[in-house]
């Protein structure tokens, strides 16, 4: 009788835990996938690349319109990147009729820029030798 017991706690032993582990992983998983919902942004952000020539500069806003079909008009934050012929410059160095481009995200239908390049794209030359073999050792 005692030997009976014994395989019955252990039986019972056995299935409240297989039970708990199960109970677990499913309080687990639900908390899972609250905190994925939750991590997700109200509103998407869609990045874009843009181009064009300047039309208008607004200073006071820190804008520039650009000339096009659509005549975007693109916010300037502190966080862009502003370029010249490879170097860093600020805004107050645009020009009207200035080619410019850049890569921007759209936020609420405004276009804030990540960079944003003044000026013609600046092309370096790559080194000649770099698809040349060395000439092999003469003896």
């Amino acid at each position: 009788m005692n030997f009976s017991k014994t395989v019955a706690c252990v039986i019972l032993m056995a299935a409240s835990s297989f039970a708990l582990q199960a109970a677990t992983t499913n309080s687990l998983a639900t908390n899972k996938t609250s905190t994925v919902v939750a991590k997700k942004p109200a509103s998407t952000v869609k990045q874009l690349p843009f181009s064009g020539h300047i039309a208008a500069i607004d200073k006071a806003t820190k804008t520039l319109t650009l000339t096009g079909e659509k005549k975007r008009q693109v916010h300037i934050t502190a966080e862009t990147r502003i370029t010249r012929a490879g170097r860093i410059t600020t805004f107050d160095d645009a020009l009207v009729g200035e080619e410019v481009a850049g890569y921007a995200k759209e936020l609420d239908g405004k276009l804030e820029p990540l960079s944003i390049r003044f000026g013609p794209k600046v092309i370096t030359e790559k080194p000649a030798t770099a698809n040349t073999k060395p000439a092999p050792p003469q003896k």
